[in-house]
């Protein structure tokens, strides 16, 4: 009985039980490192797919502020939950694999991860707020000054990279 994701195949005389061994990435040049170019590459296109069909258009040099942080946060993510993956393989002894500890991750990043970095964002910007920290440039999400600062940018991103990792 072969499912969407096996984890045991019998043979053809069902004596044997061989185990299918799951690999988040294979070697080098294999075909889940391809898939993974071919979907950042998905990624890419219907995000220039969307700039162009935006109503109001953001000017080229904020649209890719915007792309970068979305695209840093996203391969940053994906590289933790495949170490912490692989990682709880190793530390834990459990019949999981790592393909089952990632989806166990991806999960909670996108259900209690979200609920958790929105608190965290909310309390940032506040204290970017208050007065005895006096940044408010950097409380506005996505706003990166008149005319776009690189300086904003680079400040927002490690914000961001420091809440998503935690």
């Amino acid at each position: 009985m072969v499912g969407l994701l096996p984890r045991f195949m019998a043979s053809r005389n069902d004596e044997a039980v061989e185990a299918i061994e799951c690999e988040l990435l294979g070697e080098w040049g294999s075909f889940s490192w391809w898939l993974q170019v071919f979907l950042a590459s998905a990624c890419l296109v219907s995000l220039v797919g969307k700039r162009f069909t935006d109503r109001v258009r953001r000017p080229w040099k904020v649209w890719f502020f915007d792309m970068a942080k979305q695209g840093v946060q996203a391969f940053m993510t994906h590289l933790l939950n495949i170490v912490l993956s692989t990682g709880f393989v190793e530390w834990l002894d459990s019949d999981a694999d790592p393909c089952n500890w990632y989806w166990i991750n991806m999960s909670l990043d996108c259900t209690l991860g979200v609920g958790i970095i929105f608190f965290l964002l909310r309390s940032l910007q506040f204290t970017y707020r208050m007065k005895c920290v006096g940044r408010p440039e950097l409380a506005r999400c996505g706003h990166y000054g008149d005319p776009p600062q690189f300086r904003i940018f680079a400040r927002q991103l490690l914000d961001w990279q420091a809440l998503t990792i935690v």
